[in-house]
């Protein structure tokens, strides 16, 4: 028999008790708008992950350049150009060179030459090039200690100074034209 049908023993009226359609009936009842529990809920902080990275909270350094970057980079763009010069015109030449075997003393060559320049590549980004954008971001940075909010009151201190000292100045000034 159905849950519905008046011929269930539980949804008879001389049976006493409460006879319920539903799990739902037996909820707490409450109003539309009010949470569940009483405490605040807490919100679990996202967790990092190296796909999914935050924007930076700091301030984002300056790019600066250099003349030492600046020549270390056309270098590393002309070793990038030739190693990709090289690697095509080596796929090119491999698909002859199986046939020919004077192409193949060609092919081995260009593998050596495209293998030293894509070598140049990597050297010159992981060391020259990092150790020289470094050095041209310590240059660029303030004292160390001077960062931030302390960098600018200070500089606002310095310019409450100096114009106390001119006030001042003025006012001798003006005591001296009185005198005479």
């Amino acid at each position: 028999m159905s849950t519905r049908s008046p011929y269930n023993d539980r949804n008879k009226i001389e049976q006493k008790g409460k006879t319920r359609k539903s799990a739902a009936a037996s909820k707490p009842k409450r109003g539309a708008g009010v949470s569940a529990s009483s405490a605040p809920s807490k919100k679990k902080p996202t967790k990092k992950s190296m796909w999914h990275r935050r924007p930076a909270s700091g301030p984002v350094a300056p790019q600066v350049q250099s003349p030492e970057m600046k020549r270390l980079r056309r270098i590393w763009w002309i070793l990038w150009g030739s190693s990709l010069g090289v690697a095509l015109v080596a796929v090119f030449i491999g698909q002859f060179a199986k046939t020919n075997p004077s192409l193949q003393v060609v092919y081995t060559v260009l593998l050596g030459l495209w293998a030293a320049s894509f070598a140049g590549v990597i050297y010159l980004e992981i060391g020259p090039i990092r150790k020289a954008r470094r050095a041209a971001l310590e240059e660029a940075k303030l004292p160390k200690g001077k960062k931030g909010k302390a960098a600018k009151a200070d500089a606002a201190k310095a310019a409450a100074m100096d114009a106390v000292d001119a006030a001042s100045a003025a006012d001798e000034a003006a005591g001296k034209d009185e005198d005479a």
